[in-house]
């Protein structure tokens, strides 16, 4: 859980710094009016297009928990 808490912690700071922009919604093509509450927040599509596509590509260009682990984690159940 300290990896998601720090992820939270992250996109929660970008957003107060105002560096996650409201994007319409791919699919729907409509803005998210929750964007700026704070109970709500960003959608995953912006969360995804301002946070870990710029990050992880910074890292070159793996996913989120590699760039935490470069050697990886054991796994005891994957589902």
């Amino acid at each position: 859980l300290e990896d998601l808490d720090a992820f939270v912690d992250t996109v929660c700071e970008l957003h107060e710094r105002g560096d996650i922009q409201n994007s319409p919604d791919p699919s729907t093509g409509h803005l998210n009016p929750h964007h700026d509450d704070p109970c709500i927040g960003p959608n995953i599509h912006v969360v995804n297009r301002h946070v870990i596509s710029p990050l992880t590509q910074a890292q070159g260009g793996m996913s989120w928990a590699l760039m935490l682990h470069r050697d990886g984690l054991d796994v005891d159940f994957f589902a």
